[in-house]
């Protein structure tokens, strides 16, 4: 017996065509390499930002340290020696032997410094400007003045001028405090040689004492160096009290003057003042100042004074 609903025929299958499968591939490699191409415009986008934000970036996560500026020197500027109204560069030499000058080879219109001599100083000219215009030019009370290449002075008074060579023996034991600048005979030109102290006002003798109430003492210097950084003078200090009181030291009592400026004060002092130097007592120090500049300097210590160099 047959069914009364003859069955229904099946769905027919359409087939995907190899056109559209190559459709959605291409839709997909076009959706992959935008994204690509999108991230790597991130990347480059952030590490183009990180290079030019970095310093801020890097001083936002890092702790904050303090800073220190240092203090400010003075120029550098060509070192000279002036004589009266003359003004000559200068360079410094070595002394090659003991107790023999050396003969300088220099550019017309210089002079030289024996390096280390201090007391006195000593200058050579060089032989294009020893001639007796200068001579005639100069007279005594002549301001001789070192001016330093970090603006440090040393103002000296001629106060002698002789005709010939120097004492080299003399001038280069550093036994006198002063200038000496030298000009040796050339030829049939004869040398001579100018000498210079140091202006009254700068470093007085020191008067015997009429007033009871003055305290003097006597002191012996020590070696007096510049520290590392430049910036302070380490100098030492044996004070002995010949009188029948005791004294009380303090720092009021010391003060180092340079030519210009005011007095300065010292930064440390050990043993810390104030300390007592009995009646015929003595105390050593070593003191800290600041650095003036220059070589030299005069030390005050209560009535008396000394030079120092450095």
């Amino acid at each position: 017996m047959s069914s009364p609903n003859p069955p229904k025929p099946a769905k027919s299958r359409r087939g995907i065509s190899s056109k559209d499968r190559l459709g959605n591939l291409a839709h997909k490699a076009v959706l992959i390499g935008l994204v690509t191409v999108l991230l790597m415009a991130g990347i480059a986008a952030l590490v183009l930002a990180y290079s030019m934000f970095q310093p801020k970036i890097v001083a936002f996560l890092q702790v904050a340290t303090p800073t220190f500026t240092p203090a400010p020197t003075p120029p550098c500027i060509q070192p000279t020696l002036s004589l009266g109204a003359y003004i000559y560069p200068f360079e410094t030499i070595p002394i090659a032997q003991e107790d023999t000058l050396p003969s300088p080879i220099g550019s017309a219109g210089s002079a030289f410094w024996l390096s280390d001599t201090f007391s006195p100083f000593v200058f050579i000219y060089e032989p294009a400007i020893r001639n007796l215009s200068l001579q005639e030019a100069l007279v005594t009370g002549d301001l001789m003045v070192i001016q330093w290449a970090d603006c440090g002075k040393e103002e000296f008074v001629l106060t002698d001028m002789q005709q010939g060579s120097a004492d080299i023996q003399d001038v280069l034991a550093q036994t006198t405090p002063g200038i000496v600048v030298i000009a040796e005979p050339v030829g049939t030109s004869q040398g001579y040689v100018l000498y210079g102290e140091r202006p009254e006002l700068i470093n007085p003798p020191t008067p015997a004492s009429t007033n009871e109430n003055t305290l003097v003492v006597d002191i012996t210097v020590g070696q007096t160096v510049v520290s590392d950084d430049q910036q302070n003078l380490l100098t030492s200090l044996t004070i002995t009290n010949p009188s029948h009181q005791a004294i009380i030291m303090t720092e009021n009592d010391l003060a180092l003057t340079v030519e210009g400026m005011e007095s300065l004060k010292p930064v440390s002092v050990s043993p810390t003042l104030p300390q007592e130097i009995p009646a015929d007592g003595i105390l050593s120090l070593v003191m800290v100042f600041p650095n003036p500049g220059g070589h030299t300097a005069v030390l005050r210590v209560l009535d008396v004074t000394a030079d120092i160099n450095y």
